[in-house]
């Protein structure tokens, strides 16, 4: 009577330990160790990196840099390059000993004459991550430049112990330290680094990118040959400076046209990045950069082979080289040049003054 109730009980105690022997089992079996996470988690973040690079290569072509714009035609187009050369020139040497206004000027110039004389997809294209670049270096500077305080000891006793008055506060509202909230610190040091940095930056790459987008290879190598004239006397060879030179901006609008007609050879294909995995878009990614390379060099093998056959023979000054532009001052190049006089002055009259610590 007693022992057929607890057979069962037994029976039932035992299946019941192993459910739960076998549930815990397969919970430790389904999941995965924590760098497997990880591990899975990375890998799959990279399916798409081919795809992600294919789009931001389409996206960059797609308004070239230092490319040739021959329309809208605008006032800057018509400038003499010579005038345009002096002008980069000068734009790239004003932001390190100018004043902040001066500078935010400079930058709002150059910012405005590039949504006037260049096409607005362009524009947009060039001007968006530029101002990102710029921004982040401007904010990162003006935080790290002078962000962490000096541990300085006075090298004399506070004035109440030798007798002395205290020094009274400063009234004229001058504050070195503009903002300060945690380990967040703004001096005026890093303001002003942080504004000639940036713009610094702006002006480099903007106004190159203006200058070449507005200008003709063969009148930007005829200017820079004009400007080299007088180093003939010190026997430096200035037709291969011209035509190497030449040669560079013409074979930039050959590798963005590569550059674009692989991307779209390859989205064109459909390739399925997600079967590829990581290490098969590596692959891809090799291949495709060994392709372009392999294709550059084709391309400029036979610009040297058509130079050939037109009687070159390695020694630029033995030939001449016809650029098909004319040099001449108008109107429009002396107000320029008035204009940009008027610029050094304005910078000259608020300039910093240079301090050398020795």
């Amino acid at each position: 009577m007693h022992g057929n109730p607890r057979t069962p009980v037994q029976v039932s105690a035992s299946r019941s330990g192993r459910t739960s022997t076998t549930q815990e089992e397969s919970d430790d079996e389904e999941k995965p160790p924590l760098w497997g996470i990880v591990l899975k988690g990375f890998l799959g973040t990279q399916n798409k990196v081919g795809e992600k690079v294919m789009a931001s290569l389409l996206k960059t072509t797609q308004a070239p840099i230092g490319i040739y714009v021959s329309e809208p035609v605008t006032a800057l187009h018509r400038l003499d390059p010579r005038v345009k050369q002096v002008w980069l020139f000068a734009l790239m040497l004003l932001p390190a000993r100018s004043t902040l206004a001066v500078r935010i000027g400079l930058v709002s110039g150059v910012l405005l004459l590039s949504m006037l004389c260049l096409p607005r997809r362009l524009w947009k294209a060039q001007l968006g991550p530029l101002v990102f670049l710029c921004s982040f270096v401007f904010v990162m500077t003006a935080f790290t430049a002078d962000g962490v305080a000096l541990l300085a000891q006075p090298k004399s006793l506070p004035p109440p112990q030798i007798g002395l008055p205290e020094i009274p506060p400063a009234t004229g509202g001058y504050r070195y330290v503009l903002f300060s909230w945690w380990v967040f610190r703004v001096t005026r040091k890093g303001l002003l680094l942080a504004s000639s940095t940036a713009s610094l930056a702006f002006m480099v790459m903007q106004s190159a990118n203006l200058c070449l987008t507005t200008t003709t290879p063969e009148e930007l190598v005829a200017s820079l040959r004009w400007f080299l004239q007088p180093l003939r006397l010190l026997r430096v060879n200035v037709a291969e400076i011209a035509l190497t030179l030449l040669l560079s901006l013409r074979f930039t609008g050959l590798v963005f046209d590569e550059v674009r007609n692989l991307a779209l050879g390859v989205v064109a294909r459909g390739v399925d990045w997600k079967k590829l995995g990581f290490v098969g878009t590596t692959d891809m990614m090799a291949g495709l950069a060994g392709r372009l390379f392999q294709n550059l060099f084709a391309q400029a093998d036979q610009i040297a082979q058509a130079m050939v056959a037109r009687g070159f023979r390695g020694r630029p000054e033995d030939h001449q080289i016809y650029l098909m532009t004319r040099l001449r001052l108008g109107l429009l190049d002396i107000f320029a040049m008035f204009l940009l006089c008027f610029v050094l002055f304005i910078t000259w009259k608020q300039r910093r003054p240079l301090v050398i610590r020795l």
